[in-house]
């Protein structure tokens, strides 16, 4: 019986052999003179003889030389560059012929070693004031559009839990409540869990991290395993015995030294602080976000925390020091994630009322969010106005090192103003779009050197599922950098 190891290596072994019975059984030899045929015939013989003999033993092959085998087996293989997120596309090219893998989102440590992503007011004890927080328990009442009931059916109404985070600052109070039929709606255990776990992947070193999330003592387990019991008296002692242990680590300052050798925060932390200010502030205002004239320039669909957080570390490489800018920030999700993703100054605008209104609440929401997280951010600037006339932007534009503009459904009319905006933007910004800014067939002429099209270099590149809130498809994006000396070379030849 062949052990799971053999059945790994096996497939490894013999594509390397049917790499070398080709180059082996070549017509030519190996100064490239043509063969005979007999010879051609006799070496192929020799080899399947080898091949056959080698298969048919035992294999002892390590796990080092499989490693070596696998890596010259790519080598000799691979001819094309390896693939980033957004697969690059020429503007001549109709597509990937084959469905890109998605790519693994890593965050580097050290991506910006200057930055410092500790609160340190959120850690003094001392100076600690609470925060205006939208608490989980008042969900229940904001969002209106969704009915709700208690997970144990014998709670009584006024029945909370409080629960700690990784700072100095109020525990959040929870009604223990889940949606009657909205899948999507907020739920309380999950997102306790959620923090949980955030908490001790994040937070704690690695000899406290295997004691929060033990299969059988771990907190998130007990906690489920006495929702499954509908025991409130276990529910209650988990919570109480969870929140002793963070303020003990707090105390002793475990907590705060983890966070001073960290440098970057991971996007599933960020994705779960927007998902808990979204719930909060967002989702009891969407019935009235959903209203919007079709067909105009006030459409409104949102880019998802992920594919945000890959054009921001992957495309544009943003650092704690620059500056990002978005045109159309609807209720400032983006916004909000690159100053806490990147911890860069962050700028948004946007004209919609209602949108500027719900835009602001969850600033609020978020920045008191990221101190009970114990996390600092770039300074948000919202600003509400139509982006073309405004003065604050047309002036951060200027020094700005990324633009971003969901220009999905904007109007031809509009995508031309930006592109003479974008006159104005210091040369290497790139701005990220949905939509080209050049058409495909653009050309530098003599008779069209005036043209804003000629300082801006084009990439198209693909995004995959669920990366934007109108579509479970892909897609493709655009991200263009100003390139003033495209017109110096066109006169130079």
């Amino acid at each position: 019986m062949f052990t799971n190891g053999l059945s790994k290596k096996r497939p490894l072994d013999i594509q390397k052999r049917t790499i070398r019975t080709r180059d082996a059984a070549s017509p030519y030899n190996w100064n490239g003179e043509l063969k005979t045929v007999q010879a051609v015939q006799t070496e192929r013989k020799l080899v399947k003889k080898q091949l056959k003999s080698e298969i048919s033993k035992p294999s002892t092959i390590s796990n080092s030389s499989i490693q070596h085998k696998a890596i010259k087996i790519k080598s000799a293989n691979s001819t094309s560059q390896p693939v980033k997120f957004g697969r690059e596309v020429s503007e001549s090219d109709d597509g990937p012929k084959c469905s890109p893998k998605k790519p693994r989102l890593e965050a580097k440590e050290e991506r910006d070693a200057d930055r410092q992503i500790r609160c340190k007011q959120a850690f003094a004890i001392q100076h600690s004031e609470d925060v205006a927080l939208v608490h989980a328990a008042e969900i229940p009442t904001l969002d209106r559009g969704t009915k709700y009931e208690p997970v144990i059916a014998s709670l009584p109404d006024d029945f909370q839990l409080e629960l700690q985070y990784p700072s100095a600052l109020q525990r959040e109070r929870y009604r223990l409540i889940q949606p009657i039929h909205d899948y999507h709606a907020f739920r309380a255990v999950s997102d306790i869990t959620e923090v949980m776990h955030q908490v001790a992947n994040f937070y704690l070193p690695e000899v406290k991290r295997v004691g929060f999330l033990d299969e059988s003592s771990g907190f998130p387990q007990r906690l489920q395993r006495a929702v499954n019991k509908r025991s409130v008296n276990d529910i209650r002692q988990v919570i109480n015995e969870y929140n002793a242990t963070l303020v003990a680590l707090l105390q002793e300052g475990t907590i705060a030294t983890v966070l001073d050798g960290r440098h970057t925060i991971p996007p599933h932390l960020v994705e779960r602080i927007l998902n808990q200010t979204y719930s909060r502030t967002v989702s009891p205002n969407l019935k009235v976000l959903r209203k919007y004239e079709a067909g105009t320039d006030n459409v409104y669909g949102e880019l998802l925390p992920k594919f945000i957080s890959c054009i921001l570390n992957k495309d544009l490489n943003l650092r704690s020091r620059d500056i990002f800018v978005d045109l159309g920030s609807g209720v400032g999700n983006v916004v909000l994630q690159a100053a806490l993703e990147v911890g860069c100054d962050s700028w948004g605008c946007e004209m919609m009322e209602e949108y500027c209104r719900v835009a602001n609440l969850q600033h609020a929401e978020f920045a008191a969010r990221c101190r009970l997280w114990g996390l600092s951010l770039g300074r948000i600037r919202l600003q509400k106005g139509d982006f073309l006339d405004n003065p604050a932007i047309k002036k951060v534009l200027k020094r700005a090192d990324a633009v971003l503009v969901n220009n999905q459904v904007f109007t031809p009319e509009l995508n031309e103003a930006l592109t003479n905006l974008f006159l104005d933007l210091k040369e290497g910004c790139r701005v990220v779009s949905l939509k080209s800014f050049v058409p495909s067939d653009h050309r530098i002429t003599s008779r069209n050197l005036n043209s804003p099209y000629n300082i801006l270099c084009v990439d198209r590149k693909r995004y995959f599922s669920n990366c934007v809130s109108w579509t479970n498809e892909g897609g493709s994006y655009y991200i263009s950098t100003k390139d003033s000396t495209k017109i110096q070379s066109f006169l130079e030849k």
